[in-house]
């Protein structure tokens, strides 16, 4: 996810590309002149050994961070610069830990400043903080909760209240491609792991040229369906414009539509604050399902089966 996140904060000013990659092997244009950051919470993602193992064998200059496992162990045997970030965490907990390194070692290998980076990273955080406390539990917060759009007044609780909305149905999430994207990537991998329930996800305009004609047909599940658009002060205008038709056009046909949009402020406090609202929405639907959201058994159950069937 922190790799999504840093792809989309850095795309436009990056002179070179940034690609994300959750494959077993490297692309064939990746050599000696690229640069890998090979970035593992827990440190033992098959996937992530097996990538890096190969950008050794091509000679790839390596980055890695990781709070430790196989990755941390490979890394330091190869010489690899490691971030070592603290243990003890379920992963997708550990964003907030594991974004910081990843943006500023992306910024560095794309030849950008660091600089103005680290500090966008420090401006955002009390800004986040304030922003939180308007939509997840504090009262006293309320007067500022006008900062956060969403289509049709709520309560000061907006977490509760979207995840109130969606929670008895299936989230169809929405962004604009680039910025916000990583947004609606989390919300869907959020409400999975934390709510156990399903959602998907899409992004526009491309959703405008396909997906978009299937709110029509299976009338009856289209009514359990609730489309979730994220967007903000960054969009492009006619994207902005696409999801206001769109959200119109699809809104007979659905249980819900409704636009989400955080305070404005720079693109990685906007892109932040869509991750956190979405984060804190999966918690409260969890508790709507009345579910434990720490406990992934099946993800466990996976690996456990992998094991079994031995190395890849």
């Amino acid at each position: 996810m922190a790799g999504d996140l840093a792809r989309a904060l850095l795309t436009a000013e990056s002179p070179i590309v940034l690609e994300v990659i959750r494959d077993y092997r490297l692309p064939g244009w990746v050599n000696n002149e690229a640069f890998l950051l090979a970035s593992s919470y827990s440190g033992d993602t098959e996937e992530t050994l097996a990538v890096f193992d190969e950008a050794l064998l091509r000679g790839v200059p390596t980055w890695v961070v990781t709070s430790g496992g196989e990755l941390a162990r490979r890394a330091h045997a190869a010489g690899c610069p490691v971030f070592d970030l603290p243990p003890g965490r379920p992963p997708r907990a550990a964003l907030g830990h594991s974004l910081p390194p990843v943006l500023l070692a992306a910024a560095l290998m794309s030849g950008l400043d660091p600089a103005p980076v680290a500090d966008s990273l420090e401006a955002a955080c009390p800004r986040l903080d304030q922003w939180g406390a308007c939509w997840d539990g504090d009262e006293a917060a309320h007067g500022r909760g006008r900062l956060w759009r969403r289509s049709g007044a709520g309560p000061a609780n907006l977490a509760r209240d979207i995840a109130g909305r969606i929670a008895g149905g299936i989230p169809v999430l929405y962004a604009g491609v680039g910025l916000y994207e990583p947004a609606a990537v989390r919300w869907r991998a959020q409400l999975a792991e934390n709510a156990k329930m399903l959602a998907s996800h899409h992004v526009l305009p491309e959703m405008d040229h396909n997906e978009i004609v299937g709110w029509q047909e299976n009338r009856d599940l289209l009514a359990r369906c609730h489309a979730v658009f994220l967007t903000g002060s960054h969009d492009h205008p006619r994207v902005a414009r696409r999801i206001a038709i769109t959200a119109e056009l699809i809104r007979p046909a659905a249980a819900g539509v409704e636009t989400v949009r955080p305070p404005v402020g720079s693109r990685l406090e906007e892109l932040l604050a869509l991750v956190l609202l979405g984060d804190h929405v999966s918690v409260h639907a969890a508790t709507v399902h009345g579910v434990d959201p720490i406990p992934v058994q099946r993800i466990a159950h996976l690996k456990a089966a992998l094991r079994e069937g031995g190395p890849a």
